[in-house]
C-alpha cells in the first residue's frame, strides 16, 4: 500500500513540473514577430494563427488520438459501469 501512495505522490510531482513545460507553446520566429507587433484587434489572424496550431500542434494531436482511442474502444470493454 505504501509502495502505490509513494508512486502516486511521485506521479503528482512529475506532472506538476512538466506542466511548467506544458504552459510555454512554441511558435516560429514570423509568428512570434506577428503576435509582439500586434496592436489592437486582430480575429482573422488569431484565429488562423489558433487553427493552425490546432492542427498541427502535437499536443492537441496526441490529446486528440489518446481521446479517440479511448471513444472507440468504450463499446468493446465490459467492464465499465456506467449508470
Amino acid at each position: 500500500m505504501k509502495y502505490k501512495k509513494r508512486a502516486a505522490v511521485g506521479l503528482i510531482l512529475l506532472l506538476c513540473m512538466m506542466s511548467l513545460a506544458v504552459c510555454a507553446h512554441g511558435v516560429d520566429d514570423k509568428t512570434k514577430s506577428f503576435l509582439l507587433a500586434n496592436e489592437g484587434v486582430a480575429f482573422g489572424p488569431f484565429l488562423y494563427i489558433g487553427a493552425k496550431h490546432m492542427l498541427t500542434g502535437y499536443d492537441h494531436l496526441l490529446f486528440l488520438l489518446g481521446a479517440g482511442r479511448d471513444f472507440f474502444s468504450l463499446p468493446s470493454q465490459r467492464h465499465f459501469d456506467l449508470r
